[in-house]
């Protein structure tokens, strides 16, 4: 018997582990920030320190927690005045799997938006974390990690605004409790490298006790805790969505937590064995979003994909080798409403330039600046792969995403960025065109022969006009787990090419993005999304595309 997964009305993560769900004014969320290095570990920069501080000052000082009868540590500080900062030591053994998080307990205006960082016995950083995945917690923070080597670990707690440098804030009535405890890694049955393997572990077990714990009341998030047992481990999960999951789209991540040196390929599969999303880089994150300044899909993920009803498995593959303790892993996979995102759907050789769908769904954002809408989509198909048989990164253009597949290396793909099509040519006002003499019956180039691509339509009634506006299209396919990877064209009602990407200026990476293309007076425009590189494995090829029309740059 398996866990029957259904989708969200609305994704309410409830709690975390019976963690009451806390409901808070967001901060401006994860960045990456570099480590401290200009006040030694000190919170003294600011203010002056409270008598009623728990925590110590800087790691020397850091204040003592022993374990309670329950086996967890456990304090309830504050940060007392601005620029405070709470360390705390504890002593732990080698091996242990453990989490620690916070909780704000004051409510109201003295919710402290807190930051967590982790030290080794050496006192080196080797974690951090703003807020919880997903924000479980709102602005509460938490961190997964296995001790490698036994002896005192360090928790340090400070609040966002010290944490980036501006804006630090405190109170006495900035309260918060801090918990750290042990979890338990899933008692894996040895021969589950093969979907038999696991299929006959489960039935005998229940995927309850195999899969892992329900992370909220509802049980729409689970958690996998595991390790690596041996230098070709390989650990499956199996999931079974009910109809009732049609169109949902769900996301396979990996947590915050050192990984010392674990790497990991993460492979999803249909119930007919079928590769339909894979990722060597798993990490949750929400670097894309705050550098587009929320005009990115969603957060970093390591796979999206909108599931239909029926069987999928997870695979979890041991890449370089390392076994036992310091190969722990913490991951999770949960839903979203299927009217998360417009779908296309798959037109492998069936949609022109000019045609298939209208953008239809828009939304304001809160302050007036703009729409945005999601879109969706398949290019469905085997595509001729990149140059060799190497996994390929989120950020790595010269290599393949599919490890198993066997590639042409005869074949070449066009990764030429500029804004000519084939068979365009240029018109009198020196804008490149698809115009040419192959036009169908409407006056417009008809894709190559069995060449995938997808057209989305951007009417300008839909967005109360777009001259004077600026167009910014993110495209996410291989940052989410596709073997995509994808060119994207903007043209105008003529047919003439306005925008042309293949990369884009967050990670130089193979998702395209165009952003703050400025609009003329254009009744529709087009968004034309096309492969330059995929997989043999035609139902990988996925794509997920934020639109977003602002009245100013973002």
């Amino acid at each position: 018997m398996r866990t029957h997964f259904m989708s969200l009305k609305r994704l309410s993560l409830l709690a975390l582990m019976g963690i009451p769900t806390i409901m808070t004014a967001c901060g401006d969320g994860d960045q990456v920030i570099e480590e401290d290095t200009d006040d030694n570990n000190d919170d003294t920069d600011d203010g002056v320190p409270q008598e009623t501080d728990i925590g110590g000052d800087t790691l020397a000082d850091a204040a003592t927690l022993e374990r309670n009868a329950d086996g967890f540590f456990e304090v309830d500080d504050a940060i007392g005045y601005d620029g405070d900062r709470d360390f705390f030591r504890v002593d732990l053994t080698s091996g242990e799997t453990l989490m620690a998080y916070t909780t704000s307990q004051s409510g109201g205006e003295g919710y402290p938006d807190t930051v967590i960082r982790l030290y080794d016995t050496s006192g080196t950083m080797i974690a951090e974390n703003d807020d919880t995945p997903f924000r479980l917690q709102g602005t509460d923070s938490c961190v997964y990690w296995q001790t490698v080597e036994a002896g005192e670990h360090y928790i340090e707690v400070l609040e966002y605004g010290d944490w980036i440098g501006s804006g630090a804030s405190g109170s006495p009535s900035n309260e918060y409790n801090l918990v750290i405890f042990n979890r338990t890694e899933l008692d894996q049955e040895p021969e589950n490298n093969t979907i038999e393997d696991v299929t006959a572990w489960t039935d005998v077990k229940g995927n309850y006790v195999y899969y892992g714990h329900p992370m909220d009341a509802q049980g729409f998030l689970y958690e996998m805790i595991a390790d690596m047992d041996s230098a070709d481990d390989v650990d499956i999960y199996p999931m079974d969505f009910s109809e009732d999951s049609e169109g949902a789209y769900y996301l396979w991540n990996m947590w915050d937590s050192p990984m010392n040196d674990l790497e990991v390929e993460w492979t999803l599969y249909n119930g007919d064995g079928e590769i339909v999303a894979q990722t060597n880089d798993p990490a949750w994150g929400v670097d894309a979003q705050y550098y587009y300044d929320y005009g990115a899909f969603f957060y970093d993920t390591g796979i999206m994909f909108r599931v239909t009803p029926g069987e999928y498995y997870l695979a979890v593959s041991n890449v370089n080798g390392e076994t036992g303790v310091g190969t722990f892993y913490p991951a999770s996979v949960g839903g979203y409403i299927a009217d998360f995102a417009q779908w296309e759907g798959s037109d492998y050789g069936e949609t022109s330039y000019f045609g298939g769908a209208t953008v239809e769904e828009w939304d304001d954002y809160s302050d007036g600046s703009g729409v945005y809408a999601r879109v969706s989509g398949q290019l469905e198909g085997a595509l001729p792969a990149a140059g060799d048989d190497e996994p390929k990164t989120k950020t790595d253009t010269d290599t393949t995403t599919d490890t198993d597949a066997t590639t042409d290396t005869d074949a070449t793909t066009d990764t030429d960025t500029t804004t000519e099509t084939e068979g365009g040519s240029e018109d009198d006002s020196g804008s490149a065109s698809v115009k040419g003499e192959d036009e169908d019956d409407d006056g417009k180039a008809a894709p190559p022969l069995d060449d995938p691509l997808d057209s989305w339509a951007v009417v300008a009634n839909d967005v109360d006009g777009l001259d004077g506006k600026y167009l910014s299209v993110i495209l996410h396919g291989m940052s989410y787990g596709s073997l995509l990877d994808s060119k994207m064209t903007i043209y105008d009602e003529d047919g003439n090419v306005l925008e042309t990407a293949t990369t884009n200026s967050f990670d130089n990476g193979p998702d395209p993005a165009i952003e703050n293309l400025e609009m003329g007076a254009h009744d529709k425009i087009y968004i034309v999304i096309e492969p330059e590189s995929g997989s043999e494995h035609g139902k990988a090829h996925n794509y997920f595309v934020s639109v977003n029309v602002t009245l100013a740059p973002m």
